[in-house]
C-alpha cells in the first residue's frame, strides 16, 4: 500500500510496497518522492511516459497500470481520494506481477507457436492433397484414379481441421463448419461417381458446436469416409449428415448419422463385406474414440450412425 497526498507525493509506503519497488531497481527513499516521477524513472522506457501509468501513479485516475523494466513488473492499482469534492490524494496498491507477466508471455508464445505449427501442417497436407490430385489426373486406370482421389479426400479432411486450428489459438474447433467444408470437398468429387448427369444433394442438419481438436479430427475423417461411400455406392438423389448431442442414462454422446435415399446395402451384407472406407471409420470410432458405428440399409436407402461418448464439458 502507498498513500499519496494531493500533489502525488508519497506520504506512506508499506514495507511490501517498498520491496516490490526495490525489485524494479529503486535505491532512493520512497516517502516524500513524487510517485509519478518515480514510476517514470523505474520504467526505463524511451520517449514520453505512458499516460495511463502517469494518471494512475499520480492518483488522478482509478484503474491499473504496470511499472515494467528488464528486471521486474509491478502492477499499480489506484483509488483517488476526495474531500468535499476536491482531490486530496490517493491510495495505491502495488503487486509484484513479474512471474505472472512472464507466464502470460510464455502462454502467448506457446499459442503463437502452436498456431504456426497447425498452419504449416495444414499447408503441407494441402500440398500433399494437390499432388495426389495431379497424380490422379495422370493415372492410367480407373482403379488407380479412384484410389488416389480417395487418398486426396482423406488428407484434405485432416487439413480442414488444422486450418480451423490455425485461425483459433485454442484447442477447440467449430465442428459444424468443418462438416460443411468436408461436404464441399465430397461434392466436388460427386460427379465422377454419379450415374448419368444426376449428382446427389449433400446437406447438413443439426449441430455439434465446438469440439476438442483431438476429437474433431477422427470424427472429420469418419464423416468424409461415410460421405464418400454414399456418393460412390448409393446411387442416391439426396445425402444428409445429421449432427446431434444425445443424453442418456449411460452418459452424453455425440451422434452423427449419414443417411441417403439410394439403393441400400447389398443382400447379405455383413462386417466382412466392409471396404477400406468403412474399415477406417470402424477403426477410428471404436478404437480411438471408444464409440459405436452401425450401418443399416434397405431398398430405400442406407443409414450409417456413429455414437461417441463425451463428457458434459466436451
Amino acid at each position: 500500500i502507498v498513500r499519496l497526498d494531493g500533489q502525488g507525493r508519497v506520504e506512506y509506503a508499506s514495507p511490501n510496497s517498498v520491496s516490490a519497488l526495490r525489485r524494479l531497481g529503486l535505491v532512493t527513499d520512497v516517502v516524500g518522492s513524487s510517485f509519478p516521477e518515480l514510476a517514470a524513472r523505474l520504467s526505463h522506457r524511451p520517449g514520453p511516459v505512458d499516460e495511463a501509468l502517469s494518471a494512475v501513479a499520480g492518483g488522478r485516475l482509478a484503474g491499473s497500470a504496470d511499472i515494467e523494466n528488464g528486471s521486474a513488473v509491478v502492477q499499480v492499482r489506484g483509488i483517488p481520494l476526495t474531500s468535499r469534492g476536491v482531490p486530496s490524494g490517493a491510495i495505491l496498491f502495488l503487486q509484484d506481477a513479474t512471474d505472472l507477466r512472464r507466464r502470460e508471455r510464455a502462454l502467448m508464445s506457446k499459442d503463437a507457436t502452436i498456431r504456426e505449427i497447425h498452419h504449416r501442417v495444414k499447408n503441407n497436407l494441402q500440398t500433399v492433397a494437390a499432388m495426389l490430385r495431379l497424380q490422379a489426373r495422370r493415372a492410367g486406370s480407373a482403379d488407380a484414379r479412384e484410389a488416389l482421389e480417395e487418398a486426396e479426400l482423406r488428407v484434405a479432411a485432416i487439413a480442414v481441421v488444422h486450418e480451423f486450428l490455425t485461425a483459433d489459438s485454442g484447442e477447440r474447433v467449430d465442428f459444424d463448419e468443418i462438416v460443411d467444408r468436408i461436404i464441399g470437398l465430397v461434392r466436388d468429387l460427386a460427379p465422377a461417381y454419379s450415374a448419368g448427369d444426376q449428382t446427389p444433394t449433400l446437406v447438413r442438419q443439426g449441430s455439434l458446436g465446438s469440439l476438442p481438436a483431438d476429437l474433431a479430427t477422427p470424427l472429420a475423417m469418419a464423416v468424409s469416409e461415410l460421405l464418400h461411400n454414399a456418393v460412390e455406392h448409393a446411387g442416391a438423389a439426396s445425402i444428409v449428415v445429421r449432427l446431434a448431442r444425445t443424453v442418456g442414462r449411460d452418459g452424453d454422446a455425440l451422434a452423427i448419422t449419414v443417411e441417403d435415399d439410394g439403393r441400400g446395402l447389398p443382400e447379405g451384407f455383413g462386417d466382412g463385406d466392409a471396404g477400406l472406407g468403412l474399415s477406417i471409420v470402424s477403426s477410428l470410432v471404436t478404437g480411438d474414440l471408444h464409440g459405436t458405428c452401425t450401418v443399416t440399409g434397405s431398398g430405400e436407402g442406407t443409414q450409417a450412425r456413429i455414437s461417441v461418448p463425451v463428457d458434459r464439458d466436451g
